[in-house]
């Protein structure tokens, strides 16, 4: 077993106290999971006490990564697992639902009590266990990195306005010529009413049954970007390192982090291929 600890006082501790673990100093945002796979030659078992402050960037970390862990158990704040867990049609229900109960297959397994933490937080915590897969649940086929990035742009662009219908919150895409505007039942509702399931056939309505993943986009210079994992583009669109950069993915207003590229500035002023559009700038690398 290996732990990654980024608090020099606490590895001391570890050490001494737990001889049998391995314990390295870093930070688990920056931990290349696919590198640390293929070191222990298979999928691995993560189990966090999470920071809250943390929890939605290590989610999306995983969520960027599910090729490579088989099993995660995380403790979170209730009211977060509380939105995870929620099912269309409820005020928690957003972005992070949508996407881990696709690809991350949750479970709640028990409550903690403030009580069992020192020193005592003013929150309750809930622990859950997640089974990421790149197959979307009900599904048999898996979505690669480009789909699962366009998908996660998509629920963006349309909880900006979660109480809004569909068709308004898609008018600046379906306005910019990316794609046509079709005549879809789901286009008549809000993205809180949809149901994980129906995003995947809202977003293969709008650009196609491989959700624009068969072939990779390009941006005009040449330069593939959307074929890259969520969290690395979130990283590369603001300079910065980690999946910090998808702090603020969630629909709860602004974040002290760095913030997502907008749908629009993934979708807009670039070469068309089946209706995705690439970012024009920045991904050069």
């Amino acid at each position: 077993m290996t732990a990654v600890e980024i608090d020099e006082r606490m590895i001391e501790h570890l050490s001494s106290t737990l001889p049998g673990l391995t314990v390295k100093h870093g930070d688990m945002l920056q931990l290349d999971l696919a590198r640390a796979a293929r070191e222990r030659g298979g999928e691995l078992l993560l189990v966090s006490n999470t920071p809250f402050y943390l929890t939605s960037p290590l989610l999306f970390k995983l969520l960027a990564s599910v090729e490579h862990v088989h099993t995660a158990v995380l403790t979170t704040q209730r009211e977060v697992a509380d939105k995870i867990l929620s099912p269309p049609g409820n005020k928690d229900y957003g972005i992070l639902s949508v996407m881990l109960q696709l690809f991350g297959k949750p479970e709640y397994l028990f409550d903690l009590p403030a009580t069992a933490f020192a020193p005592v937080p003013k929150v309750e915590s809930s622990v859950l266990r997640f089974f990421p897969t790149a197959v979307p649940f009900g599904e048999t086929e898996p979505l690669s990195p480009t789909q699962r990035a366009a998908l996660l742009a998509l629920l963006k662009m349309t909880f900006e306005g979660r109480r809004k219908m569909l068709r308004v919150s898609l008018k600046k895409l379906l306005a910019s010529g990316a794609v046509g505007l079709p005549d879809d039942e789901l286009l008549t509702r809000r993205p809180e009413q949809l149901a994980p399931a129906e995003f995947l056939a809202l977003g293969r309505t709008l650009f196609g049954d491989d959700l624009g993943g068969a072939e990779q986009p390009l941006s005009k210079s040449g330069k593939v970007v959307l074929g890259r994992p969520a969290a690395d583009l979130a990283a590369a669109a603001d300079g910065e390192e980690g999946v910090d950069a998808m702090v603020d993915m969630e629909d709860d207003g602004p974040c002290d982090g760095p913030s997502f590229p907008s749908p629009m500035d993934l979708l807009e002023d670039a070469h068309v291929h089946k209706g995705w559009r690439a970012h024009k700038a920045g991904w050069n690398d």
